[in-house]
């Protein structure tokens, strides 16, 4: 018999949302982006789309906005999407950074995110 194997799914990542209506935006998300389910992303000042947050960049995109509740492939070009920006609960270590990102840059924007009211929890 064949093995599934089945990737992970938002109920793996979010544990608790406000209503949906308050705790998720849509957002527009910027073409060349190919974003993975919880990617923790920045919203760009100049234009309001979004990007994967890159912690070296100095347009918005530098501070955690939110993190993408599916895969999103913006390769060629915009798209709409679905951020959670505020209120949630999320499985601890659950959410995707570039693999560039050091532990500072990681814990700044889990700070960033808890200021929104995103935290992290151990899974029960």
């Amino acid at each position: 018999m064949p093995v599934i194997i089945e990737g992970k799914r938002l109920n793996d990542i979010l544990k608790w949302e406000e209503s949906n209506y308050y705790s998720r935006e849509k957002a527009t998300i910027a073409a060349g982006q190919i974003l993975t389910l919880a990617a923790v992303v920045g919203k760009q000042t100049a234009n309001g789309k979004i990007y994967q947050i890159d912690f070296t960049a100095s347009d918005g995109t530098e501070n955690a906005y939110g993190f993408v509740i599916a895969d999103y492939d913006a390769a060629s070009g915009d798209i709409e999407g679905v951020v959670i920006v505020r209120e949630a609960i999320v499985a601890k270590d659950s959410l995707v950074f570039p693999e560039t990102a050091t532990q500072p840059e990681s814990d700044a924007a889990l700070a960033q995110l808890k200021s929104a009211g995103i935290i992290e929890r151990e899974e029960a």
